[in-house]
């Protein structure tokens, strides 16, 4: 994504390293308990149920069950079951709507003992929240800014078209790997082909570019 910092890969690492070392000698200071505190207040609160129904969401709703199921069979050969199916996109959301609405409801102010936070610091702590939600949103508009194409629309065809590709990609594997085919009639009795991995490698690779190019010609025309 930043192949500018890639250049300067030492660069980029110490400058990461030595924030996080500076960053991290305030919870050693006299007053570092008060800080932790207020981190381990907010860092993980609405963030972890927000990503959780998002995840929910994206994978059961937006990329679909079905997908996956091709997913699973390339890389296993097995299907996901129905339970855990319908618990990523029935039972998980449902539950981490409800964890995240108790949340809300039950929030307190952050205290240490006896001493309560000022506000300047409960806002600080919202900060700090926000923060680990700010780079959801930041990656989307930086991935649709930077794709070719004008609207979300014209994004969601790229989508189509590599998802046209991977499925030609996945069905080719089959070949590749050498597992059985569809079956062949030899001397009036069926019998299952079985194609060698060295004799398909480059036909495998030629019929994904032909459906490649077929599926952008037809992506043209409509």
């Amino acid at each position: 994504m930043f192949p500018q910092l890639m250049k300067r890969h030492w660069l980029t690492v110490g400058a990461v390293l030595l924030s996080l070392f500076l960053f991290g000698l305030i919870y050693t200071s006299q007053g570092g308990i008060f800080v932790v505190t207020l981190v381990d207040w907010y860092t993980f609160f609405p963030s972890t149920a927000v990503f959780g129904i998002l995840e929910c969401i994206v994978v059961g709703w937006c990329y679909g069950t079905k997908r996956l199921h091709e997913d699973a069979l390339t890389m296993w050969g097995k299907r996901i079951p129905r339970a855990m199916v319908i618990s990523f996109k029935f039972v998980c959301p449902l539950f981490l709507v409800v964890i995240c609405c108790y949340s809300f409801y039950s929030y307190r102010p952050p205290k240490y003992g006896d001493y309560i936070y000022p506000t300047w610091a409960t806002a600080v702590g919202w900060l700090i929240s926000v923060s680990s939600l700010l780079p959801l949103p930041t990656v989307f508009i930086w991935t649709v800014y930077n794709t070719q194409g004008a609207t979300v629309k014209e994004l969601s065809v790229s989508i189509r078209k590599e998802y046209a590709v991977r499925c030609c990609s996945s069905v080719s594997l089959t070949a590749v790997s050498g597992k059985s085919l569809p079956q062949t009639v030899e001397s009036g009795k069926p019998k299952r082909q079985i194609i060698p991995m060295e004799e398909t490698k480059l036909e495998v690779l030629e019929g994904m570019m032909r459906a490649q190019n077929d599926f952008v010609d037809v992506e043209r025309r409509t």
